[in-house]
């Protein structure tokens, strides 16, 4: 396994008629970014290396084989050494390509998946009043969700129990854990697992309510082999109890959501991803207003009137269609959102009617602009909610149970 330290081996490009092997050191730190620095110990090295590969190979440790992507060239260390940043390594094996079709599993981990899936630890007293940990592992065996989200493509979301053994104490770590399970029945690339990850990332964003990145991936072909998957990932925010769908009471719903979420994800993916970026962020500015505003237009011209863009000019009608689509949703009565202080602001940030300031005079700034800000959050949610398949009273029951009640609270 690839963990984050400093590795030596030897490196060269597959396509280099001449052979040549460089010796270099790989570093790959804790997020899975990997820099690469190769020893310039021959008159080798040709002007290609200034602008990177496509592709090199490697062998670290004890014969463990490498494959790197998208090598490109970082900088010259003096006279004596040139290093890369690696957007993509696979260890376990020599591939050549990213878009060959080689596996037919996918297996993911995610840092707080299990805080989504897994039932609660229950800490007991035994006899002598010593702390014990108890795991119901009865259905460990049985997928918890299992759906076929395309023809072909079938996705598990499975728990398990794991132990480490922490030497030289004779102490074992034990721990709950939940993995996602991507199976083919046909080879697929590793191209098209990184598509699926990335799918299930940004669902189980939604479902946490907060950015999820996965921490481990692995890949497995026919023979059993196993590869693992390594790039660039952000760390994953710890949702705590800020959980939006609640796994508990909506299990059921569970599989026919991520079909829903596979089908529309191309169009669905870059509305989703500006509500998640907004959720952490740290200081607040018009943009970020501006950025839902539009987002919330997108969703109504994508998924409501599906015009593709026409009647731009209609801004309002659209949030109006919004609102009234969700007016029976506790936490939408709650915001009280004023469609035409809304259009009004967004028109003034985007420069809109630059020249007629008398029809912006209900435009907000300063705090009003925030909390305007986040109430179109909430409805933006409540969006991506219908789209996953949740009726009203569903969308009541996530929105109750997670921050956004005690959020609409403080605002008022």
């Amino acid at each position: 396994m690839i963990e984050p330290r400093a590795y030596l081996g030897e490196f060269w490009n597959p396509n280099d008629p001449n052979g040549f092997k460089y010796v270099g050191a790989l570093y790959v730190s804790d997020r899975g970014c990997a820099e690469l620095e190769i020893r310039q110990t021959r008159d080798n090295l040709c002007f290609s290396h200034y602008e990177g590969y496509e592709m090199l190979l490697g062998i670290i440790g004890d014969d463990y084989p490498l494959s790197l992507f998208n090598v490109q060239f970082r900088k010259m260390q003096g006279t004596s050494s040139v290093s890369f940043s690696i957007k993509c390594i696979l260890g376990g094996q020599h591939i050549t390509s990213l878009d060959t079709p080689l596996f037919n599993k996918c297996i993911v981990k995610f840092p707080y998946l299990r805080s989504w899936v897994c039932a609660s630890r229950t800490h007991l007293k035994d006899e002598e009043n010593n702390d014990s940990l108890v795991i119901n592992t009865t259905n460990i065996s049985t997928p918890l969700v299992s759906v076929d989200i395309e023809q072909g493509i079938h996705l598990e979301i499975r728990e398990g129990v794991s132990k480490k053994h922490l030497p030289p104490s004779f102490y074992w770590e034990i721990s709950q854990n939940a993995r996602c399970v991507l199976q083919s029945v046909n080879k697929e690339s590793t191209n098209r697992y990184r598509q699926l990850i990335t799918e299930f990332a940004q669902f189980l964003s939604i479902a946490l309510y907060c950015q999820q990145f996965p921490n481990e991936v692995f890949l497995i072909d026919s023979n059993n082999n196993k590869v693992e998957l390594v790039f660039p990932q952000k760390e994953s925010i710890d949702p705590r109890q800020n959980q939006l769908i609640q796994f508990s009471e909506l299990q059921a719903k569970v599989p026919q959501m991520l079909m829903n979420w596979h089908n529309q994800f191309q169009q669905v993916a870059p509305i989703c991803q500006y509500l998640l970026q907004s959720l952490n962020a740290t200081s607040f500015d018009f943009p970020d207003f501006l950025i839902i505003a539009h987002a919330l237009d997108g969703y109504h011209k994508r998924f409501v009137n599906k015009k593709n863009g026409k009647d731009i000019r209609k801004y309002e009608v659209g949030i109006k269609v919004l609102l009234e689509q969700f007016k029976d949703v506790e936490v939408i009565k709650m915001c009280r959102i004023d469609t035409e202080v809304l259009t009004q602001s967004r028109n003034k940030y985007s420069h809109l009617i630059p020249d007629d300031d008398s029809k912006i005079t209900k435009a907000v700034s300063g705090q009003e602009l925030y909390n305007l800000t986040q109430k179109c959050k909430v409805l933006l949610t409540c969006c991506i909610l219908h789209l996953l398949g949740l009726s009203i009273d569903e969308i009541n029951l996530c929105c109750k149970e997670s921050d956004i009640s005690l959020m609409l609270f403080e605002l008022s």
